[in-house]
């Protein structure tokens, strides 16, 4: 589920390179989103560790574990994680990306894809 949402943040605000995927998803995701500095800063704090985690799973360079454990900053062990650890997880990255899609076609359906970057990009300079 986690690899299924970040690839719908990813088509939704990476743009055309590959380049720099990371960033570009989390900078943009938290001007979409956030309102305050602290709220944007904690946003693109997720959207990074989700994203290094899609990268490190479809790689095979990380368990689903040791994700939820850095995602969660928790010192519990592998072994306590719990189903409610992993769904915390995966509402937390779900409202994220209904909020983006609400966000993209309600607040901002009037630009262009183009245009949406450009603004949200600006924003983060």
């Amino acid at each position: 589920q986690i690899i299924d949402l970040m690839i719908g943040l990813e088509a939704m605000l990476s743009g055309s390179s590959d380049a720099g995927i990371a960033l570009r998803i989390s900078q943009r995701l938290s001007h979409l989103l956030g309102k305050e500095k602290k709220e944007r800063r904690e946003i693109r704090e997720d959207i990074r560790k989700s994203y290094n985690f899609r990268s490190d799973l479809v790689h095979g360079n990380k368990r689903q574990t040791d994700f939820l454990e850095e995602f969660l900053s928790t010192t519990k062990k592998k072994a306590t994680l719990t189903s409610e650890d992993t769904a915390r997880v995966a509402m937390a990255l779900t409202y994220l990306v209904r909020s983006a899609i609400f966000s993209r076609h309600v607040e901002h359906g009037e630009k262009s894809k183009a245009d949406l970057y450009a603004y949200l990009d600006d924003l983060a300079i």
